[in-house]
């Protein structure tokens, strides 16, 4: 199963520095697989850091469980 995880920045200006997290289904439910963007993962989280989104723009990542 893939889940996808899309963030928008509605501005007023660009945001740089971002962490984005997402929690897991716990391990008794699904496998966590892999995930785009390279994610740090510590139990059932992930973390991305150091991101940056423009005014208006936005990003999806993938995850991906089994």
């Amino acid at each position: 199963m893939t889940y996808t995880i899309t963030v928008q920045n509605n501005g007023p200006g660009d945001a740089v520095g971002l962490t984005l997290t997402a929690a897991l289904p716990s391990a008794a439910q699904a496998t966590y697989v892999g995930a785009d963007g390279n994610p740090t993962k510590v139990g059932d989280t992930l973390t991305w850091q150091g991101l940056s989104l423009v005014n208006g723009g936005s990003f999806s990542y993938d995850v991906e469980v089994t």
